[in-house]
């Protein structure tokens, strides 16, 4: 009884990291509240929304989860998360005031370094999910 309680725990702790780290990277980049690609405005809830919708499908694609396949698994989250977040904003305002004071080199080290270092963490962690469901309460437009 325990144990099934213990996985429920972690399953939920890895949803609401992965609802936290999109929402989070949200907020952090502007460009989320951005066009769709048929043209029209989404909001940030609707970016978010898509967003872990995508994530989810790929971590439940079958094919994917086969061991041999990692890789292209980070792969396709990295280039859903990528499509969403403006890693050089991120960095800058991670960075603060300091951002102005290094070289254009340094920054660009910095931004190459902090994606590493994001990508690292996170990608990590949100292939860890396992069957949740996403049910998304309220929100602004």
């Amino acid at each position: 009884m325990t144990t099934i309680i213990n996985v429920k725990i972690m399953r939920l702790a890895h949803l609401l990291f992965l609802s936290g780290m999109v929402a989070g990277l949200t907020m952090a980049s502007p460009s989320l509240a951005t066009s769709t690609p048929n043209g029209t405005k989404s909001s940030a809830t609707e970016a978010v929304k898509s967003t872990i919708n995508d994530l989810i499908q790929v971590l439940d694609d079958e094919t994917l989860k086969q061991p041999e396949q990692a890789k292209e698994r980070q792969h396709e989250i990295e280039k859903i998360i990528k499509h969403r977040v403006d890693y050089e904003e991120m960095a800058r305002r991670a960075l603060g005031a300091h951002w102005f004071t290094i070289s254009h080199r340094d920054q660009h080290e910095f931004v190459d370094l902090f994606v590493q270092l994001l990508r690292d963490t996170f990608v990590g962690r949100i292939t860890e999910h396992s069957d949740e469901e996403v049910v998304f309460l309220g929100g602004t437009s």
